[in-house]
């Protein structure tokens, strides 16, 4: 998709621009759990971080799990 993205209708390019936001957002949040339990993880982050739910701190947690519009 990155490869073509000129090639997408601006209401795609702005959702996905949108969707590029939230994943950093949620990044920054999970930053320290990032690097305490997945940073061996490469491109699996999400899943290693939705794996150790249990363990993240409450910012990383409503970042990844709570339900947004």
């Amino acid at each position: 998709m990155k490869k073509n993205e000129e090639n997408l209708s601006e209401d795609c390019r702005e959702l996905l621009q949108e969707v590029r936001e939230k994943a950093k957002s949620r990044m920054e949040a999970c930053k320290e759990d990032k690097e305490k339990y997945c940073s061996d993880r490469g491109t699996a982050v999400i899943r290693c971080l939705q794996e150790n739910k249990n363990l993240l701190g409450e910012k990383c947690k409503s970042a990844l799990f709570s339900i947004s519009k």
